[in-house]
């Protein structure tokens, strides 16, 4: 702008000096000075103005860059909403694992040391069969007079679940967590289960021979080692049956 007013200039002065000498002026060189003072005011003015309004651009789009570099920053540190949910999920998920864990562990222990330690299968095998004529039976078994179906309510709809694989994977009606809370009947049938499938070696010999046979006889040291190779390869069964059933008992 100011430099197209440069330019016109010369124009400007001609045609202020002419206006000037029509309206009877003395001296057209005078008029000429005159005219050219007030356009340079005019463009000193015009110049200035254009100057403010350009650092008023310029101080304005740096406050708007400062202000979108806010938002991204502020953007990029931000939380994401459900971090906190997201937060509690995984160490509520954490522990229950950390307690499926430890629930296995014992119930490997429990399931391996009564296999160990059978020194009479007959009372092993009784107290199993008890137990399941108590709060398992079922309608077949009852036809057969070998027990009568529970009349305890919490066990009336696991007829049979201590025989059944169905019950270490879900409930009768589908569902996958076991009923009636953890260690409850539920959970109670299929620890049965696990004992009935993981059955050891009766270890009444190993009592009957005694601590002499086992450095005069070397088949007493040989039966020692076939027991405890059989009580390890039962350790996996035991160990992978225990984990299926805390993944599917309830977290509390």
């Amino acid at each position: 702008m100011l430099a197209t007013s440069l330019r016109t200039l010369p124009f400007a002065l001609c045609l202020a000096a002419g206006f000037a000498h029509a309206a009877g002026g003395s001296d057209p060189a005078e008029a000429v000075i005159q005219a050219e003072a007030a356009i340079r005011a005019e463009l000193l003015k015009a110049a200035a103005a254009s100057k403010t309004v350009k650092e008023g651009l310029e101080s304005y789009r740096r406050e708007q860059h400062l202000k979108n570099k806010a938002l991204d920053l502020k953007a990029t540190l931000k939380q994401a909403d459900l971090l906190c949910q997201t937060t509690d999920t995984q160490d509520t998920l954490a522990k229950a694992g950390g307690v499926a864990n430890s629930k296995a562990h014992s119930a490997q222990q429990r399931t391996l040391h009564k296999e160990s330690n059978n020194f009479s299968t007959a009372k092993l095998l009784d107290a199993r069969h008890q137990n399941s004529n108590s709060k398992f039976c079922t309608e077949q078994e009852q036809a057969l007079g070998i027990c009568k179906l529970s009349i305890d309510s919490k066990y009336s709809n696991l007829a049979g679940a201590d025989q059944d694989a169905l019950f270490l994977f879900q409930t009768r009606d589908g569902g996958d967590t076991y009923i009636s809370g953890r260690d409850g009947p539920h959970t109670q049938a299929v620890e049965s289960y696990i004992s009935r499938v993981v059955a050891g070696l009766p270890a009444e010999q190993l009592r009957a021979s005694g601590p002499s046979a086992y450095s005069t006889n070397p088949q007493a040291r040989a039966y020692v080692e076939l027991q405890r190779r059989y009580q390890a390869m039962l350790s996996m069964s035991s160990y992978s049956l225990n984990k299926i059933k805390e993944f599917h008992n309830p977290i509390k």
